[in-house]
């Protein structure tokens, strides 16, 4: 590692270094800061719990974001004096009104400034809540009388091993970050993530979870008759109605065998015009049509269309026919 003095040890990011080296990572900062070197070893507890009970309430935020800190770095003490990480961090509060509020997070990482960041962001989006709940009938501040943190799911240090440097850890914390604040603010569901499943064209290929639930992605495979590539780039929350017509206005169709031509049943079709958002866009190349037929054995779940994808002088779009009527699914870009 390029590390020849003690100095140059307290440089690299004490985290990366106990989850890069776990046990061994922990004896050498206990070394350099003069500790036992060889404390009683991990016990196998399932959990750490730190808890306060206040005589007041507390209503103020400089008084939240004080507690709640003094919390996270009593739990991440007690968990690094057991060299334990944790799996899951939990809250409970209760409330001068009598209620009582818990939340779990996932977590990758167990440090005291990432936790007492989230635990406060929850907690203001929790006494505001209450606050507007009460403002109408109740004359007193709504504020917390008993608070706790809790670890949970604990296993030793060294058993999970990470990158030292490089990965994605300073990207997925930001982006966790990120995701905890809206979610403290909007709800536990209010956040989405797309998750690979595949399928035969671009609507049922990702599905959106929960964030950080854990599901398993399908195998990035072709699927059989699947909708040749590319796919659109912005696919639209809903497929939207258009109109496909030639160059004389006259709407245009599609055989069962997959070829274009018109409703008036002209000798060619010269042109294409996709009338889009009120403009109108002159197609200039078409691939397809592609014919896709599923649960013809079926009257209930069952669809005939024909795919189209578009190119004009500003845009391209993926188009489908189906039950006499077209459709834009999505657009390149």
């Amino acid at each position: 590692m390029g590390l020849k003095r003690i100095s140059d040890v307290r440089q690299v990011d004490r985290r990366a270094f106990l989850t890069r080296f776990g046990k061994t990572a922990q004896e050498v900062f206990e070394l350099i800061e003069g500790a036992d070197p060889f404390p009683q070893p991990y016990q196998g507890i399932e959990s750490i719990v730190v808890e306060r009970v206040y005589d007041e309430p507390v209503t103020h935020s400089d008084q939240i974001a004080f507690l709640v800190q003094s919390l996270s770095y009593e739990l991440v003490d007690q968990l690094n004096r057991r060299h334990a990480l944790a799996r899951e961090l939990r809250i409970f509060i209760k409330l001068n009104t009598a209620e009582r509020r818990y939340r779990t997070w996932q977590m990758r990482e167990m440090d005291a400034k990432s936790i007492s960041q989230r635990i406060r962001w929850q907690l203001s989006a929790w006494l505001r809540e209450q606050a507007v709940n009460t403002q109408d009938h109740e004359t007193f501040d709504v504020g917390i009388v008993e608070l706790a943190l809790g670890a949970y799911d604990l296993y030793p240090f060294g058993t999970v091993q990470d990158f030292l440097w490089g990965g994605d850890d300073t990207y997925y914390r930001d982006v966790q970050r990120a995701v905890e604040r809206v979610r403290s603010l909007l709800g536990q569901t209010s956040v989405k993530q797309g998750v690979y499943y595949g399928g035969r064209y671009p609507r049922d290929t990702y599905k959106y979870v929960q964030w950080g639930a854990d599901v398993k992605e399908s195998a990035p495979e072709k699927w059989e008759s699947q909708l040749p590539h590319p796919w659109p780039t912005i696919m639209l929350e809903k497929p939207e109605k258009i109109q496909p017509k030639d160059a004389y206005g006259h709407e245009c169709l599609v055989t069962s065998d997959g070829v274009l031509f018109c409703q008036e049943h002209c000798e060619k079709i010269d042109s294409v015009i996709v009338r889009y958002h009120d403009e109108e866009h002159r197609i200039i190349k078409i691939s397809g049509p592609w014919i896709q037929t599923e649960g013809w054995w079926t009257s209930e779940k069952n669809y005939h269309r024909a795919w189209l994808q578009c190119v004009s002088a500003r845009s391209a779009f993926l188009i489908f026919r189906e039950q006499e009527q077209w459709w834009i699914e999505g657009i390149y870009q």
